[in-house]
């Protein structure tokens, strides 16, 4: 039976907030500590007892009082070289520690597989993503502040929460090279330009009936490229978990420009995200 020092001036708690104890032939985590003083036959008492959350078993929160029940701390063993474990118990846990973060914002979970150092306000848009339920964002920095490693950064981070799978990225025509480039070199992500000259060329890795479109997860186009006739058919018809467009500045909303194509841009580009 533990002591919990009643009779002293000073109520000491032997177990400490996180530790881990065994009573009741179970373990217990402690989660708070209570000092209270009562008055029993006009002598004052100073009791102190434990609110527990079981980690064995069905999940449940109790109350453990030392004065009148044992509570050992308990002694995790250190790994051994000479045991090998179970993979399949190994991967249960990462699996698990990935859905438990799903929807936490409190901790970046694929930051340390990029080849990135961000800059403080480079996190910013990424942790407004993880609080949004449908990320719609507008990166708007300033030339050369880090969008598109923003864009990267919010993506990478989605990716590792399981919470997309398939990504399209519309650019100008002459930034398709760029994004792949990096893509692959910062994130390990391995983009393929969809293209008039490129398409042949995918097509002939499938098999017969194959559609580039929907075969691969990481897609790179142009946005002219997606204006033919035809092409925007076949992109729609596929379901994307996210739409990147680069240069969004040149697909506004037709009444706030009278250029035609611009026009043409936006209803091109709302199409694919819609």
């Amino acid at each position: 039976m533990t002591e919990s020092k009643a009779s002293s001036s000073k109520l000491i708690a032997e177990f400490d907030i996180g530790e881990i104890v065994k009573a009741r032939d179970r373990l217990w985590r402690i989660d708070q500590i209570h000092k209270v003083e009562k008055e029993i036959k006009e002598v004052k008492k100073k009791f102190i007892f434990y609110s527990v959350s079981n980690i064995t078993g069905q999940p449940s929160s109790q109350v453990l009082i030392p004065d009148i029940e044992i509570i050992n701390k308990s002694v995790v063993p250190k790994p051994s070289s000479e045991i090998i474990g179970s993979p399949i118990y190994q991967k249960l846990l990462l699996d698990a520690t990935k859905l438990d973060l799903i929807y936490g914002t409190t901790s970046f979970i694929s930051l340390q597989n990029s080849k990135v150092i961000p800059i403080s306000y480079q996190m910013v848009p990424v942790l407004m993503a993880l609080n949004l339920k449908n990320v719609r964002l507008l990166l708007a920095d300033d030339v050369g502040l880090g969008k598109t490693i923003e864009a990267g950064l919010i993506l990478q981070e989605l990716l590792g929460r399981k919470r997309i799978n398939r990504v399209l990225f519309v650019t100008p025509a002459n930034l398709r090279e760029q994004w792949q480039a990096i893509l692959k070199k910062f994130f390990g992500i391995d983009a393929v330009i969809m293209s008039r000259r490129n398409r042949r060329k995918l097509e002939s890795e499938l098999l017969v009936g194959g559609n580039p479109w929907g075969y691969y997860n990481f897609v790179i186009t142009s946005i002219d490229y997606g204006k033919r006739p035809g092409i925007k058919e076949e992109i729609i018809q596929f379901d994307w978990d996210m739409i990147v467009i680069d240069e969004a500045h040149n697909v506004m909303r037709p009444h706030l420009g009278t250029d035609d194509e611009k026009s043409k841009s936006f209803k091109q580009s709302y199409g694919f995200a819609k």
